[in-house]
């Protein structure tokens, strides 16, 4: 019995160790459980948090992007990649976009920032290199190379520059290329010419050779050696530029290479040559044609062949008329005008009104692009006394003033034409100007347009003279109206203003 109880026991006790043995096994596996799940979620949780770190980055990154093509058109960005010389960027970015018009406004402020180019060295060549190359004896010539490289140290920038300037005063060149050639030059051709402006070998045309006296802000001389002239080449009309009224740069193109130029100076001592008199008279005879420049106002150069517009029976061009009517505004300053007068050129309100091509004739003037002409508009337009706008469909001339003190719009027309469409639109392109410059509330608001009762023309071919005769009697302080251009002959008011050219 003892036996059997001790073996009872025995089999008790084995039980109870086996039991707690079990016991401690059940609750390491829950232990390994438990960690394992906790170690599961904390995986979770940083995958959680890798992801919303992920996602910030690529929010981040794409409103880095967004930034950076919200700058891509930007003002600051190209001002800052001129800064950089960043200059093949810059061109390429214009150049990938069909519309060059929304560019302008950049290439304007780029070109406030431009520095004068620095002119290369020159030395002294001998009679029979210059004349081997093809160069006027006259002269001491630079080392031989491109267009930019004869005029600057800087060639590649000077590139940048003319290209700008060209985006910039397109419309004004094609006005100019348009008056020099007799035919229909459009901002589009303009542009057409620009678009290789960067390329490595391109033909430098007329409009090439305006852009970069443009960006010297100079008139520029080339020299022809094929016909033995110098043609001289001047920035549009529309700013007073430096340097303006006599040949600044002087360049010759070399017989070799029509693309191969040298920067000319003239010798300090002239040396006769036995080809030196024929020469001299060869290559100034464009001086006595009809593309002399005989004067300049204002930044307006004044030819031969405009003055001829003067005489009997012609027709005034519209430098003439730019001219006068900025000489009268002018005038009545020094006389001691307390107020200032304004006036736009023909430049303007061909970029603001004209609709269609310019061939048309009469010109489609029923557009009305106020965008377009931020650049010509005069700051503190409220402190003037008048405002003058000639307006010309290539057919007829007449004249709109604003009178700021009184609120009036004055059509003058001297056919008695209404033309309102055109006057309703300048009058829009004036509530503009004086909602965005803020404009004094004690200044009237701008009247519709009242067409003013004036002299009459006899004839088709005096509406330029009585334009700029309206001009003038109302910057003097003469009243709207017949009595304007009363007691004066028409022709003979021609020959004053001629005199006065």
């Amino acid at each position: 019995m003892v036996e059997e109880t001790r073996t009872s026991g025995e089999s008790k006790g084995e039980n109870d160790s086996k039991e707690e043995m079990m016991d401690k096994e059940e609750e390491d596996d829950e232990n390994e459980e438990t960690s394992n799940e906790s170690e599961r979620e904390n995986d979770t949780i940083d995958k959680e948090d890798g992801e919303d770190e992920e996602q910030g980055d690529t929010a981040d990154s794409g409103v880095e992007q967004r930034k950076g093509n919200e700058k891509l058109t930007g003002i600051e960005l190209f001002v800052d990649m001129y800064k950089k010389n960043e200059i093949g960027c810059i061109i390429s970015t214009i150049n990938e976009e069909k519309c060059w018009d929304k560019f302008i406004e950049i290439a304007y402020e780029l070109l406030r920032t431009v520095k004068r180019h620095e002119q290369p060295a020159t030395h002294a060549l001998r009679s029979r290199d210059l004349e081997a190359m093809g160069l006027p004896l006259d002269y001491v010539a630079s080392r031989e190379g491109n267009l930019f490289e004869a005029l600057s140290t800087d060639p590649d920038r000077l590139a940048l520059d003319a290209f700008l300037y060209g985006i910039a005063h397109q419309c004004h060149l094609a006005s100019e290329r348009s008056r020099q050639t007799n035919t229909t030059v459009s901002g589009e051709d303009i542009m057409k010419d620009l678009k290789n402006f960067n390329t490595e070998d391109f033909y430098l045309t007329d409009t090439h050779f305006m852009c970069v006296a443009g960006a010297l802000r100079a008139s520029l001389e080339v020299w022809r050696p094929k016909h033995e002239v110098f043609q001289i080449y001047s920035p549009c009309i529309c700013q007073v530029m430096e340097g303006i009224g006599s040949v600044v740069h002087t360049v010759g193109q070399t017989i070799k290479d029509d693309s191969v130029y040298v920067l000319l100076e003239t010798r300090m001592e002239k040396r006769p040559t036995r080809h030196h008199a024929k020469r001299k008279q060869s290559y100034r005879r464009t001086w006595n044609g009809e593309n002399e420049r005989v004067g300049c106002f204002d930044g307006i150069f004044v030819y031969r062949k405009d003055l001829e517009t003067l005489n009997s029976r012609r027709w005034l061009c519209d430098t003439i008329i730019n001219v006068l009517l900025r000489y009268y505004c002018k005038l009545a300053e020094r006389k001691g005008g307390k107020l200032l007068n304004f006036a736009f050129t023909s430049y303007f309100q061909q970029r603001l009104l004209i609709k269609g091509a310019l061939s048309n004739r009469p010109l489609d003037l029923s557009g009305c692009n106020i965008g377009a002409v931020k650049a010509f508009t005069p700051p503190n337009m409220h402190k003037l006394k008048y405002v003058l706008v000639a307006i010309c469909d290539m057919v007829h001339w007449w004249l709109i003033v604003y009178e700021i003190a009184s609120g009036n719009l004055n059509v003058l027309c001297s056919l008695g034409g209404r033309n309102e469409i055109v006057a309703l639109n300048i009058l829009r392109y004036f509530k503009h100007v004086r909602e965005e410059q803020l404009w004094p509330e004690e200044i009237p608001p701008i009247s519709a347009p009242i067409y003013a009762n004036v002299a009459r023309q006899t004839n088709g071919n005096d509406c330029g003279v009585f334009v700029c005769e309206f001009g003038r009697r109302i910057t003097e302080g003469g009243e709207i109206g017949p009595a304007l251009v009363e007691g004066r002959s028409v022709e003979r008011r021609r020959q004053e203003l001629k005199k006065t050219n």
